[in-house]
């Protein structure tokens, strides 16, 4: 599994909330792949990032998906960082 981490670049928030409707639906869509999802958000609940687990055997694979992400696309991210990540305790993420 990958975790990935999206962090907006600065004066995005426009494109962001122009997008979100593209964005959630690119990710509903991929249920096979996505455990868990949702934005990151700043002291003020406002968006600021999004925070993605994904259950795919490869880096390019998550890179791939998210550069596929309709707020990629847009430009919305300013910086996205990759981790592998292994899964060790918690609840309501689904394992195959």
């Amino acid at each position: 599994m990958f975790v990935i981490l999206c962090h907006d670049g600065f004066n995005r928030a426009v494109t962001r909330k122009e997008m979100r409707p593209k964005h959630v639906a690119y990710v509903k869509e991929s249920a096979s792949i996505v455990r868990c999802a949702g934005p990151l958000v700043s002291q003020d609940g406002d968006a600021m990032g999004g925070l993605f687990i994904l259950n795919v055997d490869s880096k390019a694979q998550a890179e791939n998906w998210i550069k596929d992400d309709p707020l990629s696309k847009a430009g919305v991210y300013d910086r996205v960082e990759v981790y592998r990540w292994n899964y060790l305790l918690g609840s309501g993420i689904a394992l195959d």
